[in-house]
């Protein structure tokens, strides 16, 4: 069975830290949603579902004659709103954040209060480089920061091209263009939030709607950085820029698709052939040293030590003895060495990875 881009996203986030996933979709495709994207949440993680309607509106307020488009991602957020009491990260469904995001994001918000009367927000910065696309032009808010990493300013470019070692813009349909080093800092629709931005949002929902139904009733949207933005410059709230070196996907193209499902394939084929490679060497060797040694001469990445440790534990358990504890501190300070090699950060990123391997592969 195929994996959707949120089946990752979920895995991502519930590996990090996160217990409950809130999807905001529309009320046409609920049966089918919550048979395919919904039963496939990882057991243990608490999920809810929210209903964005385009007539999901304050009292006193009705529909703009022929608008079928949602009222924008603030929208969303609200009608969420029922469903969140804590701290929330918010991401776009369709797009791939990487591994990165989620735990930064998941160690701000467990660690972040409010101060001086500001609710610390957050937001995931990417590299621009790992952005774009060879197949067009982008749109990205290039972030500016301070020596804090507060946000400063998000400034949106419309029109961004990829380039041999950096990326330019233009703003006048290429009559000039500068340039943008792959190295800088953009939005990528990745925020974390405190609860009281809930209040918020719902505050300024009416103010948004009486401009946007006498500017442009059809297509007006409620944004969630002009939000953010707003509640900064009233000194609310602060945001600081979370750096993830990452590469993020999304399909801005029809050609992009592709590239996107090789992309989450490739992790997917790692493990497994990673997998085949732990079967054929376990076949061939006489005992744990032995296979050790033959698994060891094939390291083609860092799954391959993941399966060591998993392989030497079930074979301790079915072959328990008297010897197991020792056995199993030897095999601890083992790890330990194989973590320090490859600079993890604790033992249980390595045991992370090991729990989605065998939930798609076993």
């Amino acid at each position: 069975m195929g994996h959707a881009i949120i089946d990752y996203s979920i895995y991502d986030a519930k590996r990090a830290g996160f217990g409950k996933v809130v999807f905001v979709i529309k009320k046409a495709i609920e049966k089918d949603f919550k048979e395919t994207v919904g039963a496939r949440v990882p057991e243990g993680m608490e999920v809810c579902y929210a209903y964005q309607e385009v007539d999901a509106l304050p009292e006193g307020y009705n529909v703009p004659e022929g608008r079928v488009k949602p009222w924008g991602t603030a929208h969303a957020v609200l009608c969420a709103k029922p469903f969140i009491n804590e701290p929330f990260a918010v991401i776009n469904a369709d797009d791939y954040y990487g591994v990165d995001g989620y735990k930064v994001m998941a160690d701000f918000l467990t660690s972040h209060e409010e101060k001086d009367g500001k609710a610390p927000f957050a937001m995931v910065g990417y590299h621009l480089g790992n952005t774009v696309t060879e197949n067009g032009y982008v749109s990205r808010g290039v972030c500016e920061v301070d020596d804090n990493h507060q946000l400063l300013s998000i400034t949106e470019r419309t029109h961004i091209e990829k380039r041999e070692d950096h990326a330019e813009f233009t703003e006048d349909d290429g009559a000039t263009w500068a340039s943008l080093p792959f190295d800088t800092l953009v939005s990528m629709n990745f925020f974390g939030f405190q609860p009281m931005i809930m209040d918020e949002l719902e505050k300024g929902f009416p103010a948004f709607l009486d401009q946007a139904i006498k500017e442009n009733p059809l297509k007006g949207e409620y944004f969630i950085p002009s939000v953010a933005s707003d509640l900064l410059h009233d000194g609310k709230a602060s945001l600081e820029v979370l750096v993830s070196k990452d590469q993020w996907y999304g399909v801005t193209y029809p050609e992009d698709k592709q590239s996107v499902i090789d992309a989450l394939a490739a992790l997917r084929e790692m493990v497994l052939i990673n997998f085949n490679t732990v079967k054929c060497s376990f076949v061939k060797a006489k005992n744990i040293s032995q296979f050790e040694f033959i698994f060891s001469s094939k390291l083609a990445d860092i799954f391959t030590l993941y399966f060591i440790i998993i392989i030497r534990i079930l074979i301790y358990f079915i072959n328990f003895n008297t010897c197991f504890l020792t056995k199993s501190l030897c095999l601890f300070m083992r790890f330990k060495e194989y973590i320090d090699m490859f600079s993890f950060d604790t033992a249980s990123d390595i045991f992370g990875y090991v729990c989605f391997s065998i939930d798609l592969y076993f």
